[in-house]
């Protein structure tokens, strides 16, 4: 159904509730005279306007919110970005339900879900709304993200605030993924991990970690040339891979950001990780790397 459709249904709806109002006031001069049309009309009165606030607040802070108007999203008056699967995906938070629009369906994504929602899936046939989280350059090969790549069905996402970057000074650069914004500093310099975390602690800085799919994105689409280190060692005390930071590898990153077939600690002693170009291999601490950095949170 277009937005039209759905604007045109929404006008004759108000049409109605006049006519039926018009209805009302006959049948009762009719049946009662006209000596209580007054006490009638009163009472007409306050039940057409109790209806039409609760559908001008239902649906008018959220337009108002994000520029729409009566025919639906403006895409380029609004917070929201519109991209098609094969452009951005997310996390979806939760079960879809319908809406009115993709506007009124990310107003209650906001609504359920407060600062976690970033974006939403919406299908115009069918009017499935899906709530989602920040966006990113799509995954294709990760099944569980929305929307899929050859669907009929569109993202808007929020775009995300810009993190404090020193790009200024030449050291850092500012990668964008629909919407997420990653500050980068790349060295083409070998070195082997202890000098890499040393190089960038001197930046105010830490080694990156891609513990988040946006980061994920953001690596697999900057096509960084060459290999190079990130914030990700095996921890003997753990007994699994912790990020630079103290949190351990989670099994749902372990199943996105390994190369096939790794980790495979050839020879014993691959205790650290690389960036390769499609996902992180494990590697002799050692070994000399490029090295990517990524300022402290």
């Amino acid at each position: 159904m277009s937005q039209q459709t759905k604007s045109t249904g929404f006008l004759l709806f108000l049409f109605s509730i006049y006519v039926v109002v018009v209805v009302v006031v006959v049948v009762v001069v009719e049946v009662v005279g006209a000596a209580v049309i007054v006490e009638v009309l009163v009472a007409v009165v306050v039940v057409v306007i109790l209806v039409v606030m609760v559908i001008f607040f239902r649906f008018y802070p959220f337009f108002k919110m994000v520029g729409i108007g009566v025919n639906g999203l403006n895409v380029s008056d609004t917070l929201l970005t519109l991209a098609s699967g094969s452009e951005c995906q997310t996390e979806p938070l939760g079960h879809p339900w319908t809406s009115y629009s993709p506007a009124v369906c990310y107003w209650q994504c906001r609504a359920r879900y407060r600062d976690t929602c970033q974006s939403v899936v919406f299908n115009t046939d069918t009017q499935m709304c899906t709530p989602g989280g920040i966006a990113f350059r799509s995954l294709e090969f990760i099944p569980t993200l929305v929307p899929l790549v050859h669907s009929v069905d569109t993202i808007y996402y929020a775009k995300q605030p810009i993190p404090p970057c020193d790009a200024a000074s030449g050291n850092f650069v500012l990668f964008e993924v629909c919407g997420f914004t990653a500050c980068i500093h790349r060295s083409t310099t070998r070195v082997n991990y202890d000098q890499a975390v040393s190089d960038c602690d001197q930046l105010g800085a830490r080694l990156l970690m891609i513990n988040t799919l946006p980061n994920y994105s953001v690596c697999r689409y900057a096509k960084f040339p060459g290999h190079a280190w990130v914030g990700l060692k095996y921890s003997d005390a753990e007994k699994k891979f912790m990020w630079i930071n103290g949190e351990p590898l989670s099994d749902e990153q372990f199943q996105y950001i390994w190369v096939p077939g790794q980790p495979n600690n050839s020879g014993g002693v691959e205790n650290c990780a690389e960036y390769m170009h499609t996902g992180i291999n494990d590697i002799s601490c050692l070994d000399t790397k490029e090295v990517i950095c990524e300022p402290y949170a």
